[in-house]
């Protein structure tokens, strides 16, 4: 089991979002802490269901939602619950490049799928944390100013992902389009 997470994970009320899939990954990475998890697939009954708990004064603290959310999507749904609700958007990697800003603009946090234990977690901690904001993520590294990382990958998504962990350290990253790229 993953060790306790410092929020108190059980005490809290959550509302899933989008597909039986995500609803299944979520459900099971909360499993060994047994918070209250409802789920509906689509954004109009989630907003029915999330006011509904609101107006009976049991609501709902942290609301996932599915980025691949047909109707109004999940950055429109996201900002409406803004200072409501902790919001979480789970989206894949290939997404985080095209709408990982637009999510934490809303004021919400990403959440990669597919969804692990370690990573709800990680992203419940830092959206529950009120200074979690105003301090970037972690990235680990030392200061290694003045270095040249040289990486390659077939995938955009996953050269901005890279380009975007390094920023900031002071290491000139040079990203190829793949590995034959990066022999020349």
């Amino acid at each position: 089991a993953p060790p306790p997470p410092t929020v108190a994970v059980r005490s809290l009320r959550f509302l899933v979002i989008g597909s039986a899939d995500l609803d299944d990954a979520v459900t099971g990475a909360l499993a060994a802490w047994a918070p209250r998890v409802e789920h509906t697939v689509n954004e109009v009954e989630g907003e029915r269901l999330f006011h509904t708990a609101l107006g009976k004064n049991d609501p709902f603290h942290v609301v996932v939602l599915d980025a691949a959310l047909p109707y109004a999507g999940a950055i429109a749904f996201g900002a409406a619950l803004r200072g409501h609700a902790t919001v979480l958007v789970a989206l894949p990697l290939s997404a985080l490049a095209d709408v990982g800003n637009l999510v934490e603009e809303i004021g919400a946090w990403p959440l990669l799928v597919p969804v692990t234990t370690e990573a709800l977690y990680a992203a419940l901690e830092r959206a529950l944390d009120p200074l979690a904001r105003l301090a970037p993520l972690p990235t680990d590294l030392p200061d290694l100013g003045g270095r040249v990382v040289h990486a390659a990958d077939q995938d955009p998504d996953g050269r901005a992902l890279l380009q975007a962990f390094l920023d900031g350290t002071g290491i000139e990253v040079v990203v190829h389009k793949d590995a034959h790229a990066l022999l020349q």
